[in-house]
């Protein structure tokens, strides 16, 4: 099968992402916190030297800021460039998996559970409705989408248990603010991993070094996305 133009820009993007992590954090150590921290090894005092900053898009287009205090702010940049790079990730590859699902002659379905009283008395039945994926709302369509006849072996059961838990802890940034929970916490366990998180705990300090898990991750959805686009051409 031929492949629609935007899919191989889109991972394109999605291998760019990686190097994008890299090249932000280099840039702010190498040309922002690294002075700063020279800077105040040989005169303490000039943490609380004052600065000017402009703001040129900002409403008010001038702030007054010390230097030590625009040091913990890049710090605290510098922090969270990974679980920004997570968001951005995990939203392009939806990106294209959503464009996959555009082809017509790729279509993926899946099965939703349905409840279907028995003559009208209030007893249930579970049964399954087949209906085409079209979008990607949760990760219970991307693992749909995967186990479709045409790509269920584009991802080992290691790989699937990884991406959730990509999915998890992206969406412990989007609505905890990066704390972990009961939920993410469960699984993190029950797939193996360190035994010690606590309910509450930042995400990124649950890791020994956050950075390289998520450069880790990029390269697994790298990889994903290669897979599905040699599929893609199989077909």
């Amino acid at each position: 099968m031929e492949i629609p133009k935007n899919i191989p820009k889109i991972i394109k993007k999605i291998e760019e992402n990686k190097k994008r992590l890299r090249l932000l954090e280099a840039i702010l150590w190498r040309y922002c916190l690294t002075p700063f921290k020279k800077e105040f090894s040989r005169d303490a005092s000039l943490r609380n030297q004052g600065a000017i900053i402009n703001l040129p898009n900002a409403e008010v287009r001038q702030s007054k800021i010390t230097k030590g205090e625009i040091y913990t702010l890049l710090g605290e940049v510098s922090a969270e460039l990974p679980e920004n790079h997570l968001i951005r990730l995990c939203s392009l590859f939806e990106n294209l998996i959503n464009e996959i699902l555009k082809i017509d002659s790729f279509s993926i379905y899946k099965k939703d559970q349905v409840y279907q009283k028995i003559l009208g008395l209030p007893i249930k039945i579970k049964r399954y409705k087949k209906e085409r994926l079209k979008e990607i709302w949760s990760f219970s369509d991307i693992e749909s989408f995967f186990k479709d006849k045409k790509t269920e072996k584009i991802l080992s059961g290691e790989e699937m248990k990884e991406l959730k838990l990509i999915y998890l802890t992206r969406n412990n940034y989007i609505h905890r603010g990066g704390l972990v929970d009961s939920k993410w916490i469960k699984y993190y366990e029950g797939i193996g991993k360190k035994k010690d998180a606590k309910e509450g705990e930042l995400v990124r300090k649950v890791f020994e070094d956050f950075f390289p898990e998520v450069e880790k991750w990029n390269g697994l959805i790298i990889e994903v996305s290669r897979r599905i686009e040699n599929r893609i051409k199989e077909i």
